[in-house]
């Protein structure tokens, strides 16, 4: 049975978006760029690797400024990084990049560790629930804003950027059980949130593309294998590298 008493806890359902945006994001709509570049996870130096600066933490998301776009940390979750799309709607956004690392399914010339690439084709096997038994021909395809694409992939040839096919995954363990299948399908990487990043861009109307360096190789060297002081640098090198593309890229 309910008590009388004062209710406490309540949300503030007067709130407008431009409020709740702030809360989340740590900055206010205004504040956001054209420009947008999401990043699930942030590395040691990313930010001065990227000459982002203000870095300002809101209950979900990190947001730093650089000369011309602004950065979202937006955390390892499919649901994050799709949200933030969303979210960014109700903002001056009009171009997003992914940037992030990748796993490679098979190592040959131009994919390696380190190597850049960006995925031209994303084919969705994110449903924890359906991965299990959903059938790989069934499984559906996402894509990048054709022109934004082939702009990243022409400020990328100084860096031996490499367009390539991904397959998002919900099961890590699956990805690697499942490889040949996969590979069959014509999969070359593998990530976790770039099927919802390209849809909410879609439905939300902005212009998305993707960057991806390579971390990891199914089964030959996985991400749960520690890294050798020489992989570590090559990693960190392609990072550099990455944050001088993308500072090119979205002038």
């Amino acid at each position: 049975m309910l008590k009388n008493g004062p209710v406490r806890n309540v949300p503030n359902i007067g709130m407008n978006k431009k409020d709740i945006f702030k809360i989340l994001f740590g900055v206010s709509p205004k504040a956001v760029k054209e420009n947008c570049l999401i990043m699930p996870l942030l590395p040691k130096k990313a930010l001065e690797y990227l000459s982002a600066r203000s870095y300002i933490r809101g209950k979900l998301y990190g947001t730093a400024q650089a000369k011309n776009f602004t950065l979202i940390h937006a955390g390892m979750h499919p649901v994050l990084v799709m949200d933030v799309v969303l979210y960014l709607k109700e903002s001056s956004c009009k171009n997003i990049l992914l940037f992030g690392s990748c796993g490679l399914a098979k190592e040959r010339q131009g994919f390696s560790l380190g190597s850049l690439v960006s995925p031209f084709q994303c084919l969705a096997a994110d449903s924890a629930s359906a991965i299990l038994t959903q059938p790989v021909e069934s499984l559906r395809s996402y894509y990048p804003e054709e022109k934004f694409f082939r702009s990243l992939l022409k400020a990328g040839e100084p860096y031996k950027l490499k367009s390539t096919t991904c397959l998002t995954t919900a099961s890590l363990k699956l990805e690697e059980e499942r490889l040949e299948r996969w590979v069959n399908r014509g999969v070359e990487v593998f990530d976790m949130e770039l099927a919802g990043f390209f849809s909410a861009a879609s439905f939300s109307g902005l212009n998305a593309c993707a960057l991806f360096y390579i971390s990891d190789i199914v089964k030959n060297k996985p991400f749960y294998l520690k890294h050798d002081p020489v992989l570590g640098g090559k990693l960190n090198q392609a990072l550099i590298d990455a944050c001088s593309l993308i500072k090119e890229f979205l002038k």
